[in-house]
């Protein structure tokens, strides 16, 4: 078992020390063969405890009549919403979520009812560029801008503004082209961005506020809820030395390090590499035996019937 905090340097300066004989690695080799061995641990933990990397958020709003909710503002990030808590003792009350894709039948068919008289909502994420709350420029200067309302334009937001990103060829001309910059505070109604305006925006012009991961629910809430919103979490990818893996993850330091050195090796054609993948295999498999003890739910470890199954 790992001494807690592990952290990603100290995961680098173990798979260096195994591969000083037969490779050298950089620093973003490492990152992403250590990346591929964490990645692997987190969804053996989902896949097995589905209750695991748990969060809230309180108080959620599901208002009613309204279907897309922007959770990109929150920390860590909403994976798989499990129940919304409202109110306590005998007088609560429960929704329920269940994942189905936008594209399915099933989904397409309740998003077209008016509203839901039920507590059982199916989700599906939206992830892109789109478009949220929009306001109107009062005035501005190269770094800053000081709008009409703020709406749901907060610290972090993500915004555009038409003409007045960096210049851009068209034909023989040149002309600005659409600004997207990052919030990075707010004092009253003005906005300070990074990276500055190249054009300083002219009153009355629109900025929009751009939302990056949407949660669209179907049906639509007959009655507006308020109260605690529990979800699942995915850690986030290792980036910095210093960066600590989640704790129950980290409890199995071995699987991780067998599967970065099957990554290293098979990039090489490393005669070791196999033995690596087999070796981090058994210890996935019986990472998800223990865990599966704790639940009392069926086994998915390696031989049995289930073994694959929940495997990415």
């Amino acid at each position: 078992m790992a001494d807690l905090p592990l952290t990603l340097g100290e995961l680098k300066a173990r798979v260096r020390a195994l591969l000083q004989w037969t490779r050298d690695a950089d620093d973003t080799e490492l990152r992403d063969a250590i990346n591929f061995g964490y990645g692997k641990g987190i969804k053996a933990v989902l896949a097995t405890r589905s209750e695991s990397f748990m969060s809230y958020v309180e108080p959620f709003t599901l208002s009613a009549g309204v279907s897309e909710y922007d959770v990109g503002i929150y920390d860590p990030p909403i994976f798989r919403p499990i129940r919304l808590l409202v109110g306590e003792g005998s007088a609560a009350n429960e929704a329920f979520f269940r994942y189905k894709s936008i594209v399915d039948a099933e989904y397409q068919e309740a998003d077209a009812e008016t509203s839901g008289s039920g507590l059982l909502f199916l989700y599906d994420f939206l992830t892109g560029l789109l478009p949220g709350t929009t306001a109107i420029v009062q005035n501005a200067v190269t770094g800053s801008v000081t709008v009409d309302a703020l709406g749901s334009i907060v610290q972090g937001s993500l915004i555009s503004v038409p003409g007045c990103g960096p210049a851009q060829a068209v034909g023989a001309e040149t002309v600005p082209s659409i600004y997207r910059g990052i919030v990075t505070q707010i004092t009253g109604l003005t906005l300070s961005v990074e990276p500055d305006f190249t054009v300083v925006p002219a009153a009355a012009t629109v900025v929009t506020q751009l939302r990056r991961r949407v949660m669209k629910i179907v049906p639509r809430p007959s009655q507006t809820l308020t109260g605690r919103l529990w979800y699942n979490y995915r850690p986030a990818r290792l980036s910095r030395d210093t960066d600590m893996l989640d704790m129950l993850v980290a409890e199995h330091e071995d699987m991780i390090v067998h599967y970065a050195l099957t990554q290293l090796g098979w990039a090489t054609g490393d005669t070791n590499a196999n033995r690596w993948y087999e070796s981090a295999q058994e210890e996935r498999s019986e990472m998800m035996q223990d865990l599966g003890t704790v639940t009392g739910q069926d086994s998915a470890e390696m031989g049995s019937g289930l073994w694959g199954v929940e495997d990415w």
